[in-house]
């Protein structure tokens, strides 16, 4: 939970998962059922693989770190005016780095 989810009050987290019955994604939605607030979605064992935030079904600008299914960071992106813009770094699963580069409205 965020600090201002008290702001959110009429929200409520709808869950998905996988087959199996594990959980696969959990966000904050609003009373239309419309993306508002926090959203993770995990890999099978567990580890989350992304959270982002959204507000009224915007994803909000910022940076977007996502992870390995071992916990270790996967990519670091910076997400602005609904697109990739920005700066951003690959790594594979060991830590180290895999690819680096700049994106310009979602075009590297």
């Amino acid at each position: 939970m965020g600090i201002f989810d008290f702001l959110k009050k009429n929200n409520r987290t709808q869950r998905w998962n996988y087959d199996n019955g594990v959980r696969k994604e959990e966000c904050q939605v609003n009373k239309n059922g419309v993306r508002d607030g926090i959203c993770r979605l995990y890999h099978p064992n567990q580890q989350l693989i992304v959270e982002v935030n959204f507000t009224k079904g915007v994803q909000d600008d910022g940076k977007v770190i996502s992870y390995h299914d071992n916990g270790k960071i996967a990519r670091e992106v910076m997400f602005l005016n609904g697109k990739f813009n920005g700066e951003f770094l690959e790594l594979y699963n060991n830590g180290k780095r895999k690819k680096q580069g700049f994106y310009v409205d979602n075009k590297q």
